[in-house]
């Protein structure tokens, strides 16, 4: 990849030390007319190209050794180098260097609760009726919480006809004809 940029660089830095034209300004037009007469000159063959300077690039000798499963040990794949490994584990296990497993919710949390986090670190979600940090703890009760009854207003802060009940109407009686 280094070497493709290296070459595309060199190619566009000889094709514009290349271009004789005078540094003076010319329109869009004029350039897009001197473009098509040199696309219709007939090439002579191909333009011989100057081979470019290989770069080279220092790299310490004690970070270029790669990294093994080893690294990871041997639970995951290991990207990177010997000095800064970067490990992408298998499937139940976690951890920077995939030493850890994933916690088990029957195992560590007494088939309470759920397990979140690894074997050496993690929470319980405890089921209902049960607390404490591995759910160890059985509620006996669990407090249903009430609400208080709402005071009745002060007969000073209500408006009379508020205050007073409504009269009774007296209904007629109703006649069943038949």
């Amino acid at each position: 990849m280094l070497r493709f940029c290296l070459i595309s660089l060199f190619v566009v830095l000889t094709v514009a030390v290349a271009d004789n034209t005078p540094k003076e300004r010319i329109s869009i037009k004029q350039t897009y007319q001197k473009r098509q007469l040199r696309q219709a000159e007939p090439t002579p063959g191909p333009v011989p190209v100057e081979q470019p300077v290989p770069a080279t690039i220092a790299i310490p000798t004690n970070m270029a050794e790669a990294c093994t499963s080893t690294d990871c040990n041997n639970r995951g794949t290991c990207f990177g180098t010997k000095q800064s490994p970067i490990c992408l584990c298998q499937l139940g296990y976690a951890g920077p260097r995939c030493a850890d497993t994933y916690c088990d919710s029957a195992r560590d949390c007494n088939g309470r609760g759920l397990c979140m986090g690894t074997s050496t670190t993690f929470s319980c979600l405890c089921n209902f009726g049960y607390s404490g940090e591995r759910c160890l703890t059985e509620a006996t009760t669990v407090p249903v919480p009430t609400a208080a009854p709402v005071p009745a207003p002060a007969a000073a802060n209500v408006p009379a006809e508020v205050a007073q009940p409504a009269p009774q109407v007296a209904s007629a009686p109703s006649s069943a004809t038949s």
